[in-house]
């Protein structure tokens, strides 16, 4: 698979095949079919939501690491150690859980933990939305979410359209941020950081990437009290935290320190895309990481990515207005 030959040139780079959607029985045989085919490809583990598929992966390929998709909803410590009897290694936890709900899934359980960091929020728990499916026909739970979310809405109260002024998307989450929360994420138990990055351009994964890999790096040192990171183990240490290495108060806040944005780091982190950005809002936001806070987590002006500020329009030419007319309708007659 291209996957993997993208892959095999470089040391330490995994590759991962989503496989995040709900299975219906018609399509086992043809799934069936598929998993033979990634396993004998060398691919370092599934994505998966459907327990049906985890049930024929664990039959046909054994040996094929299963990672729990954040769309089977995995929010306890019960649900992780339900996903690791039915043989899942890694669990990535609903983006709906706070760092100490992300530690005590962790502490309670055997499974590896892995949490988004940066990227869209979804509205709904992950893999429980359905408003694509019943408006639109296109279920968010088969990879084809139209995301309703995005779109503008009226709040009626009482039978009375509420005035909101200018808030219209009132389902429309900003992107999450949580450089500042590495070093907690990391002391949580937390192994492996996941980037949303559906969609995004290569300019983008590049640049989250590398702001992540510094933090990360960064706060290791200072949790591990001057440890550069050359070690073999650090990769898979965080994965084994409990509860009973927490750092001091010195160490913890060292590593929220280091892991501190420069100017150009925040400045080109919020260009590169930050959803729902209006005139006092970056468009980033810790999500739930420090609990429930929906006046934060949703503004309700803006629903994408809004660029920079280069000015005003204040007037347009007759002559300019006429060329650009003239333009559009050329490209309707070609």
């Amino acid at each position: 698979m291209e996957l993997m030959q993208c892959t095999s040139g470089h040391q330490g780079v995994k590759g991962y095949v989503a496989l995040n959607v709900l299975i219906f029985d018609e399509e086992l045989e043809a799934l069936e079919q598929r998993i033979r085919e990634i396993a004998a490809a060398g691919v370092d583990a599934l994505i998966v939501q459907d327990l049906g598929a985890v049930e024929l992966i664990r039959r046909v390929a054994p040996g094929l690491p299963i990672h729990g998709s954040t769309q089977m909803s995995i929010t306890s410590a019960q649900g992780a150690q339900f996903a690791a009897g039915l043989g899942v290694e890694r669990i990535v936890v609903g983006r709906e859980l706070s760092i100490k709900e992300i530690a005590k899934v962790r502490e309670q359980s055997t499974t590896e933990v892995e949490a988004f960091v940066h990227g869209a929020l979804c509205v709904s728990y992950s893999g429980q939305c359905f408003s694509s499916e019943a408006w639109g026909g296109r279920s968010a739970n088969r990879g084809q979410c139209a995301q309703a979310c995005r779109l503008p809405y009226g709040l009626i109260v009482d039978g009375m359209l509420k005035d909101l002024q200018d808030i219209s998307y009132l389902l429309s989450p900003q992107d999450l941020m949580a450089v500042s929360h590495v070093p907690e994420l990391i002391n949580s138990g937390v192994g492996c950081f996941k980037i949303e990055g559906r969609l995004k351009g290569p300019e983008y994964v590049a640049l989250t990437t590398q702001v992540y890999r510094r933090a990360v790096d960064a706060a290791w040192a200072a949790l591990t009290d001057g440890d550069d990171g050359s070690s073999s183990s650090r990769r898979s240490t965080p994965a084994t935290t409990t509860s009973s290495s927490v750092p001091d108060d010195g160490s913890l806040a060292a590593a929220k320190a280091s892991v501190a944005l420069t100017q150009q780091e925040q400045w080109d982190l919020e260009q590169v895309f930050a959803r729902g950005q209006d005139a006092d809002f970056n468009g980033l936001t810790p999500g739930f990481l420090e609990g429930p806070m929906h006046q934060r987590l949703v503004r309700g002006r803006a629903p994408k990515h809004r660029g920079v500020y280069a000015g005003t329009v204040v007037r347009i030419l007759q002559h300019s207005q006429q060329q650009h007319n003239n333009q559009q309708q050329q490209q309707q007659w070609q």
